[in-house]
């Protein structure tokens, strides 16, 4: 009897340490269980903020789209000597009639052309013509910006080289089927549009028109503020602007009208500019002289002004 008392007791001694063995391990297991369980919903939140995240930056980048890609729309009222986008945007609408707004310009600043074109559009509408927009001209302004899609789009490339990537242009979103008012099909006056040589030229960023420009211009410069100055006994000179790139040339002479010939007098310069200065010399004192002004565009394209007159002292 003592005896098998004597084996049991040896036997609980062996057991003992196995057992505590298999406690630790299964301890082990049950926390190697639990830190998968965290590390899994550890990446399920991150894979939340990440997600989270990304929306954000969409949203940013949307936001920022809106910011710089802006449908125009007209608020106030406008007169000569104001400026900014607003102004951009009525000078684009009355540039679609090239008998409004033959100039073209879209330089955002309320000025004399501005005026006369703002002038022009309140004679065909039935409005006073005082060259402000007040409320009966912004009305009338707003129902034809209301038939198409005009936007503000930054002019991120620089494309006008003028060191101002913040500027922001005029361009239209022109759905298929929609057809391009003629005046915007004209080239825009302003130097250095290479890739947007169209006055309104299509949204870069969605809307493709229906029509494509010609490849070789046909429009003739416009010859403005013709004058004589600074003239002398001898000596006088010719200046004038044009709404693009031209040459430059002057005929002259005593007899009227100035006819353009090899037998006429003349002076020039085939620099293509758009403020225009030509001196003529070696004139008779004290005498009325008749003269005209030749601008012609890269494409060949001649505009001839009105024949004007100055007299030598």
């Amino acid at each position: 009897m003592q005896k098998k008392a004597v084996i049991l007791v040896l036997l609980v001694l062996l057991l003992a340490p196995s057992s505590g063995v298999f406690a630790q391990s299964a301890t082990a297991s049950s926390t190697i269980s639990d830190m998968i369980k965290q590390l899994e919903a550890q990446i399920a939140t991150l894979q939340t903020r990440i997600e989270s995240l990304r929306n954000a930056e969409a949203d940013v980048r949307l936001s920022q789209q809106n910011v710089n890609d802006t449908a125009i729309s007209l608020i106030r009222e406008m007169r000569e000597g104001m400026s900014g986008d607003d102004v951009k945007a009525l000078q684009a609408l009355l540039a679609a009639d090239s008998e409004i707004y033959p100039e073209g310009l879209i330089s955002g600043f309320y000025g004399r052309l501005t005026v006369r074109a703002v002038m022009r559009f309140q004679k065909k509408h039935g409005l006073d013509q005082v060259g402000r927009v007040g409320p009966k001209t912004l009305e009338k302004l707003r129902k034809e910006l209301n038939k198409i899609s005009l936007k503000l789009e930054k002019d991120d490339d620089d494309d006008d080289d003028d060191n101002d990537r913040n500027e922001r242009v005029v361009c239209l979103f022109n759905p298929p089927g929609h057809m391009i008012a003629p005046g915007w099909l004209r080239k825009n006056p302003k130097p250095g549009k290479s890739d947007r040589e169209r006055l309104i030229p299509n949204c870069r960023r969605g809307g493709t028109g229906t029509t494509t420009p010609p490849s070789t211009d046909t429009t003739a410069p416009i010859i403005l503020d013709l004058m004589a100055t600074s003239t002398t006994a001898t000596s006088t000179l010719i200046k004038w602007v044009t709404n693009e790139s031209a040459t430059s040339r002057v005929w002259f002479g005593i007899l009227s009208p100035v006819v353009i010939a090899t037998s006429t007098s003349k002076a020039g310069s085939n620099t293509l500019v758009q403020s225009h200065e030509i001196g003529l010399s070696g004139l008779t004192a004290s005498t009325t002289y008749r003269y005209i002004a030749v601008s012609k565009d890269t494409f060949g394209n001649a505009a001839t002004s009105s024949e004007a007159s100055f007299l030598t002292q």
